[in-house]
């Protein structure tokens, strides 16, 4: 490849990268204050001409793993996830048609993610304990009574793991979300922290922290 040839190739990633800065720009506003319909609206046509750049230019493929790449691109694996999040701002529109729209986003993200071999979740794991075993009911309980016990015992047992892993889940959002911002921080503070390897720790953590946030 021709060094006018790479040239061009960065600055191509470069100005891809500037415009989802942008958006991930208006996505910390949104933590603190509330965005307009018409900055929503803007965002998402933003993310899907990005979404079609980004596959035009055959960024990812389907057998490489994340080791592979390169830190500048990592965050472009966010698309999904952040169409997903601002179809759920879009106002006078079907909610179910909204929600099953953004279903398809953070479907389409978990995917990637787990193709590219990423920590999984705690939900990708599944348990043995179905809340099926045997209670002590006695001779003269009715087999109807007893099935509505085995019934109520399995959802008390579901809302309690699931109450759990929510919290837990919760708290390591938190933690990310620290993590982040400290190395955003320190890499502002001393230029020279700022390398591949800090903003690639940057990414990672990002990816991990909508991960989380897309389960819930």
């Amino acid at each position: 490849m021709s060094q006018d040839s790479r040239g061009s190739e960065f600055q191509g990633s470069w100005s891809l990268h500037e415009e989802l800065c942008s958006v991930l720009t208006l996505l910390e506003k949104s933590e603190t204050s509330q965005i307009l319909p018409t900055e929503v609206e803007d965002s998402i046509l933003k993310l899907e001409k990005l979404t079609k750049k980004i596959s035009v230019r055959n960024t990812f493929s389907d057998n490489e793993e994340l080791e592979e790449i390169p830190t500048n691109d990592l965050r472009f694996l966010l698309l999904p996830a952040l169409l997903g999040f601002f179809t759920l701002k879009v106002r006078n529109e079907d909610r179910l048609e909204l929600l099953k729209r953004t279903e398809i986003y953070f479907n389409d993200f978990l995917r990637r993610l787990s193709q590219l071999g990423f920590a999984e979740t705690e939900d990708g794991r599944r348990s043995t304990d179905d809340g099926s075993e045997e209670c002590d009911e006695g001779p003269a309980m009715s087999a109807v009574t007893r099935r509505e016990l085995k019934i109520r015992r399995y959802v008390f047992l579901i809302n309690r793991r699931i109450h759990s892993r929510q919290n837990r889940r919760f708290k390591e959002r938190i933690q990310l979300r620290d993590k982040i911002a400290q190395l955003h921080t320190g890499s502002l503070e001393d230029s020279t922290k700022a390398d591949e390897e800090t903003r690639r720790e940057v990414y990672l953590a990002e990816l991990k922290y909508w991960q989380l946030q897309t389960v819930d």
